[in-house]
């Protein structure tokens, strides 16, 4: 398919290194140099104004702020078809709001975390009643690679915002507070970082390959009186899970008032 992508932030920019692979992929961004320099990366086209490089784009993904939107739809309208399918990855706007300013386009709403990177991402897709099995199909094929696909109903979207979205904050969070506490025992930033990574990945493939949940492995690496008990009696006085169960409701809160 032949995708134009808008924005070439984060997230924007993450997207099109997946989608190039694939994907026959033009680049815009208001900030010319950025779009510049990543397509001589990736080895793409890029366009300096929304017009006529991106007419017979059957994709256009939309990476760019909520605020610009509307702008950007009336510039839009007369390169598209009713046969564009436009992909929104705008936070807080919904499938009806984006209706009213693309009426004659398909229209996908998703919710991408930068992991997709790495094949390692999670894709949220809002379902909608015109989604047909060859409609879903075209979906998993534009997304090909890139992680796990999550269809779900638009009301969840918010929450998975905060959970696959923002929750990788979390985690860095997590391994720069265990980077710290290394370096405090004396071990070197650089091995430290190794040491740290390398406890995420095996626990993780604990969790993926022994299919046990997270309280049942944490029961068995913690023996009663042992060193690390006394490592999760400081977590628990600090009240860390109770936390990271606030951030995530935060994180969901804002989701919901961006647009608000």
């Amino acid at each position: 398919m032949r995708v134009a992508l808008i924005g070439c932030g984060a997230m924007g920019s993450a997207m099109a290194k997946r989608l190039c692979l694939v994907h026959e992929v033009v680049l815009f961004d208001r900030d010319r140099q950025k779009a510049a320099h990543l397509a001589k990366e990736l080895g793409v086209n890029f366009v300096k104004e929304i017009g006529a490089g991106l007419v017979a784009t059957d994709v256009i993904l939309l990476a760019i702020k909520p605020k610009d939107v509307e702008d950007l739809a009336l510039m839009l309208a007369p390169l598209t078809t009713p046969s564009t399918l436009i992909v929104s990855m705008l936070a807080g706007m919904k499938i009806e709001v984006l209706n009213q300013l693309f009426p004659k386009q398909q229209l996908l709403r998703i919710m991408p975390n930068l992991a997709v990177l790495y094949e390692k991402g999670v894709i949220g897709i809002v379902e909608t009643p015109v989604m047909t099995p060859e409609y879903r199909k075209k979906i998993e094929n534009l997304f090909q690679g890139m992680g796990l696909l999550v269809f779900l109903h638009e009301d969840k979207i918010d929450a998975l915002t905060a959970l696959t979205g923002s929750s990788p904050a979390f985690v860095f969070y997590l391994i720069e507070a265990m980077m710290d506490g290394g370096v405090a025992l004396g071990f070197p930033p650089d091995q430290v970082f190794a040491l740290v990574l390398q406890v995420f990945e095996g626990a993780i493939a604990l969790l993926k390959e022994g299919k046990e949940r997270p309280a049942v492995l944490q029961a068995k690496v913690a023996s009663p009186g042992g060193t690390t008990m006394e490592g999760l009696k400081v977590l628990e006085s600090r009240q860390v899970h109770d936390a990271l169960v606030d951030a995530l409701h935060a994180s969901f809160a804002k989701a919901r008032a961006i647009l608000e």
